[in-house]
């Protein structure tokens, strides 16, 4: 189950790829702006709503049922979770928000992305935040691990520090 930039990296033959929408959620300091959420998805709402349900009547069609459900900040993978009342496993950089403070960046804060994460990710069985800097230890259940790296961005580094050392 992916979305956006996801399609791109998984739609290869060995993988059996469901696009999914996430729905866009417009937040403040108070919390979720309702209007600029509803215009934000006026035109995507019910086509994403209805690709999402036909997402889950396809893997119920094959009988799937998931050992554990990892999510990379897609929340329907979040509601099978909760449905097969399986592990749900987060892997993202914006949980940090939850469980650090941060000075306001461009007027964005950091309780906008908390707001998002509870409405998304409200019960986890473990985080895993990627991080390029150090924090502080996390609560439990909680893990700071450095970014995932694709292969060509770890490749292209490799090849850069080697170009550099000749």
């Amino acid at each position: 189950l992916t979305f956006e930039r996801g399609l791109d990296i998984f739609s290869k033959p060995e993988f059996e790829v469901y696009p999914v929408w996430v729905p866009f959620i417009a937040c403040n300091k108070k919390g979720i702006v309702w209007w600029a959420t509803i215009r934000k998805n006026f035109t995507k709402a019910i086509p994403g709503i209805l690709q999402n349900l036909l997402v889950r009547k396809k893997l119920k069609a094959t009988n799937f049922v998931p050992d554990i459900c990892i999510s990379d900040y897609e929340p329907i993978t979040a509601q099978i979770s909760y449905e097969y009342k399986k592990p749900l496993i987060t892997v993202d950089h914006q949980s940090k928000f939850c469980y650090y403070s941060f000075d306001p960046i461009d007027g964005y804060s950091h309780i906008e992305e908390k707001v998002r994460l509870n409405l998304f990710f409200p019960k986890v069985t473990k985080r895993f935040i990627t991080s390029f800097y150090k924090l502080p230890p996390a609560p439990n259940k909680i893990e700071v691990i450095p970014p995932i790296y694709r292969q060509e961005v770890v490749k292209s580094k490799s090849e850069g520090l080697q170009k550099s050392n000749e």
